[in-house]
């Protein structure tokens, strides 16, 4: 039987471009905080970092950059609209049978 999948979503809508700059910031921050929460009490408790979690943060980092500059660029072009649409999208695997580990 085939597990379910769970389908949300997060954001969908037309925005300006700088409410459309503040919400990337903010999901794309808050997910970056979260890593480098992570990489620091991994760093308290065993004494060393985590690749995966400096890894995944400098990913963050370079996509949250590159929609920066596309947002910025299209501040120059009045009337234009930013079309948002993001989905969280959850189904459930078992340890052993996993993809591996992007969050």
């Amino acid at each position: 039987m085939k597990e379910p999948v769970y389908k949300e979503a997060l954001i969908k809508g037309v925005f300006s471009p700088e409410q459309a700059k503040q919400i990337i910031c903010t999901l794309f921050g808050s997910k970056i905080q979260m890593h480098s929460d992570s990489a620091f009490s991994n760093w308290v408790k065993k004494g060393s970092r985590s690749a995966e979690d400096s890894s995944r943060r400098k990913e963050l980092s370079e996509s949250l950059h590159r929609l920066v500059k596309a947002l910025e660029a299209i501040k120059e072009s009045p009337g234009e609209e930013v079309l948002l649409d993001c989905e969280v999208k959850m189904h459930f695997v078992k340890q052993d049978k996993r993809p591996a580990k992007t969050s």
